[in-house]
């Protein structure tokens, strides 16, 4: 059997655990790790290789991060030896990410599903390329 390996972005949302605002929901946390998965003899493996950010989303705002933020994440993905396509492309997930969390902030009922279920709604809308 061979071996292989894939580094991928590990992203999870979880809702913030104070009281929810009845017009703008609740603010949510969003993770972003970066983590390495092998098949060593037909057996998957999964290492959680470093935190790359945290980010709280405010209920009442879009999401708003600076060049600090991503020199961060560039400098934590340097540290680790990963590859300048491979950042290129986490880079553009991420930038993606934002984007589709400021566009759903911007939809009153998307908004309220980010509050109630922020992991789950994020999920579909990435996979629906929102």
């Amino acid at each position: 059997m061979s071996n292989y390996q894939l580094m991928y972005l590990h992203i999870q949302a979880k809702p913030a655990q104070v009281e929810r605002s009845p017009l703008f929901g609740r603010n949510f946390g969003v993770s972003i790790a970066l983590v390495e998965s092998s098949r060593i003899d037909g057996k998957p493996k999964q290492k959680h290789l470093s935190q790359l950010a945290y980010v709280v989303v405010e209920a009442t705002e879009l999401l708003k991060v600076d060049g600090y933020f991503y020199s961060g994440i560039e400098q934590k993905m340097e540290s680790l030896g990963i590859e300048k396509s491979l950042q290129t492309r986490f880079k553009k997930q991420i930038e993606k990410l934002i984007e589709i969390i400021n566009t759903a902030k911007l939809d009153n009922d998307l908004r309220q599903e980010l509050s109630i279920s922020p992991n789950k709604t994020l999920s579909r809308l990435r996979r629906q390329n929102l």
